[in-house]
């Protein structure tokens, strides 16, 4: 009897299990897969339905699918910016008290890529402050410090919080919907004259870099990939063809380049795209060359000129920290007759915005804070190949902080607390993944982040 039991037990032992023959399945699969189960068994609490709630306001505001424009209503624009704070201290207190949770860590790496963050805006606060209280100036730069906080805050909620990666995933999907509302819609209605969604570049061509970005190859991502970053051309504006321009770029030195010399049929590709790209390129700017002033784009050069020239008069009156934010935002333009705001308008340039009012001293700090966190993405998050969805995020919100700081050289957007509160914070979120990440290695420069 008990040998016929052991006889037994060794046939079903022996006996083919089919899964066995199943095809193994790929680290980026797998990967992929964990983070889906992530995704689905981390509970949201109310600091993390908060923050969420805070970006999606965010988006709906630049997105404006109503068309009420809560941006420009001063009862509204600062709503997105109060729900983030609220939520941060809900966090906060709830991590200090609750027994049954981990008190969020100290996080060295944090503190220390965050330190010129909150240095300028602590500056430009204090600067601002001093305006409104005793010179009486309401266009203040506050909105431009107050918001660059959401870097450090962003950070450190994404580095401490057990939800992050859902909150990340959802952040990137409501970016894809608005991104593609806004290119629908310019297509649609507006691409004769161009510019609707003007400013928001940033927050559209980057989430191709997502697509492009992600473990999974597919004829859906890729052609989710073309459709955003081709839709820099729908803008109709310089700093539209720029960031087409730096999204293309940063997917050729971070992933394409590699590829381009291992697969022949990834270089097949490429020459007719280049050569498509070429025609369709050549026969775009003879277009807009022959009707620049219809359709064409033709950057307002007689504006941006004088108000420029000012900017730069300031800065060279005082290089080393300018004005330090004790200024007005906005100024009378008296180059020529603007109806708009009775004249008084602002720089449409951020960067010499800073150089003016924070001279040398503040343009570094920007430099070192940018500098640094790049730096540590490449050591960190970037020093592996791309395995997850969460990596394809991280290169994604590189590509939205590096087009910010094009349309921002361009534009007043740092000014405007929709646009600057989705721009820092997917800056605070890219430090927070950064500093979460469990690698860190020094630059190797044969290193690839494919």
């Amino acid at each position: 009897m008990k040998n016929d039991i052991v006889d037994g037990l060794r046939e079903r032992a022996l006996r083919p299990n089919r899964s066995n023959y199943s095809r193994p399945r790929s680290a980026a699969t797998r990967n992929t897969s964990r983070h889906a189960a992530i995704r689905a068994n981390v509970p949201l609490y109310a600091a993390d339905v908060g923050l969420i709630g805070t970006l999606l306001l965010a988006l709906l505001f630049v997105a404006n699918p109503t068309g009420l424009a809560f941006e420009r209503i001063a009862l509204t624009k600062h709503i997105p910016f109060l729900i983030g704070v609220v939520s941060l201290l809900l966090a906060s207190v709830t991590a200090a008290l609750d027994p049954a949770r981990k008190a969020w860590p100290r996080q060295a790496g944090l503190a220390r890529l965050s330190r010129p963050f909150l240095l300028l805006a602590g500056w430009i606060i204090v600067g601002s402050l001093y305006a409104r209280i005793v010179d009486d100036v309401q266009d203040t730069f506050l909105t431009i410090g107050l918001y660059m906080l959401a870097v450090p805050g962003m950070a450190l909620y994404i580095a401490c919080s057990a939800a992050r990666w859902r909150v990340v995933h959802i952040y990137m999907t409501a970016l894809s919907v608005s991104a593609a509302f806004m290119l629908l819609v310019m297509v649609a209605e507006h691409v004769g004259s161009g510019g609707f969604y003007h400013e928001l570049e940033y927050l559209v061509v980057p989430v191709g870099v997502y697509y492009a970005s992600r473990p999974k190859k597919s004829a859906w991502n890729t052609g989710l990939a073309t459709f955003y970053i081709l839709g820099g051309l729908v803008f109709l504006k310089l700093t539209g063809f720029m960031a087409l321009a730096v999204a293309v770029a940063y997917l050729w030195v971070t992933q394409w380049r590699f590829r381009y010399r291992e697969s022949e049929d990834f270089r097949q590709i490429v020459r007719r795209c280049v050569l498509v790209g070429a025609l369709a390129g050549g026969g775009a700017a003879a277009f807009l060359l022959t009707h620049r002033g219809p359709v064409g784009p033709d950057g307002n050069l007689g504006y941006r000129l004088v108000t420029y020239r000012n900017a730069l008069d300031r800065f060279f009156s005082s290089p080393l920290y300018g004005g330090s934010f004790d200024t007005s935002a906005t100024a009378h333009f008296t180059g020529f007759q603007i109806d708009a705001a009775n004249g008084h308008l602002p720089t449409h340039s951020d960067v010499l915005d800073l150089a003016a009012n924070g001279g040398v001293l503040a343009l570094g700090l920007l430099i070192w804070g940018y500098v640094g966190l790049l730096v540590y993405a490449r050591r960190t998050v970037f020093a592996e190949p791309i395995r997850s969805d969460m990596t394809a995020a991280a290169h994604a919100l590189v590509c939205i902080t590096l087009t910010g700081i094009v349309v921002y050289s361009f534009n007043p957007i740092l000014l405007e607390p929709d646009r600057a509160l989705l721009l820092w914070s997917s800056t605070g979120m890219l430090l927070g993944i950064c500093v979460r990440h469990k690698t860190y290695k020094p630059i190797n420069h044969g290193d690839a982040t494919r």
